[in-house]
């Protein structure tokens, strides 16, 4: 069973000061990393914002979470992130996903593709950016990607290359990350233009989870498995506070105190939700939203390491 870890989710646009102001609260308070998301909106670029994130912080770990597929080549993308890896001493996690928010795309003037045709892209891309950055000469030729004797330089200082996170909440995305990925990032799936989660029940992790492991096969034990709260409520009055995310989320009080991605307790109670999810689900890597990362922070505190 995997230790506990925990990261934080920055989604706002920060000046210099409160960004360094942020990365170095979220290490002093012992989170492992901070992760960056990637829209087309008013936020930091995750990489250039990943690598202020570790020069403030020596020590956390910076990621993105995660990288939409059909905004980078992937071969442009391998080298970014193995420039960020060196000049970090080995501390990125690539997140990447197949991209779901349709107005990502719209506003750049992009084609939005089936779901099929992302999770292709996806898997093409995957293939082009483990080449590189594991080093040596790299020529694929596939439907969406082709690269022609590229070498893998600059070498990232992981080896064989940073933990890759691919998160994603439908079948084909997941099975992809259990064959593929270090870390599996489970998420809610989201309609395409409001981003309304529309699985966060435990039934609906149970289910994807058992497609990781279908999937993963004998990795199964190298896979890492993440997921993000979409809320995280510390409250001694819980019961009240389950009921407003219930209202919320429009789920009954049960299925709230029951899901991985709504955290909502007392610390005592959360300790032992998150032991819960861990035995049930497997999950050890749990990422906070910016706006909770405070209040989080005794339960880190408690769990971090165990």
């Amino acid at each position: 069973m995997r230790p506990f870890r925990f990261g934080v989710e920055a989604s706002d646009s920060y000046d210099r000061l409160a960004w360094r102001s942020l990365s170095r609260d979220v290490a002093d308070l012992g989170y492992a990393s901070l992760l960056v998301i990637d829209h087309a909106g008013d936020q930091l670029a995750p990489l250039p914002a990943m690598m202020a994130a570790a020069d403030a912080a020596p020590g956390l770990r910076v990621g993105s979470f995660v990288l939409a597929e059909g905004l980078r080549h992937p071969a442009v993308l391998a080298r970014e992130a193995a420039t960020v890896d060196r000049l970090t001493d080995g501390r990125v996690e690539l997140g990447l996903g197949a991209g779901w928010r349709r107005t990502d795309y719209d506003r750049l003037g992009l084609l939005f593709p089936s779901g099929a045709e992302r999770v292709e892209r996806l898997a093409e891309a995957l293939a082009i950016v483990k080449a590189l950055l594991s080093g040596g000469r790299v020529s694929i030729t596939g439907r969406h990607y082709t690269v022609h004797d590229l070498d893998g330089l600059p070498a990232p200082a992981q080896r064989p290359h940073p933990p890759i996170l691919v998160g994603g909440g439908g079948r084909q995305v997941l099975t992809l990350a259990a064959r593929e990925a270090d870390i599996v990032g489970l998420n809610p799936v989201h309609t395409a233009t409001e981003g309304v989660p529309t699985d966060l029940t435990a039934a609906a992790t149970r289910r994807k989870v058992g497609w990781i492991r279908a999937a993963a096969g004998e990795r199964l034990d190298r896979v890492e498995l993440n997921i993000r709260a979409y809320r995280t409520v510390v409250a001694r009055d819980w019961r009240a506070a389950a009921d407003g995310v219930a209202a919320e989320m429009r789920l009954p009080v049960e299925e709230v105190l029951a899901s991985p991605h709504l955290l909502v307790g007392d610390i005592e109670r959360l300790v032992d939700a998150l032991e819960r999810h861990r035995a049930e689900f497997g999950v050890s890597y749990v990422v906070v939203t910016a706006d909770a990362y405070r209040v989080f922070a005794p339960v880190v505190a408690r769990m971090s390491g165990r």
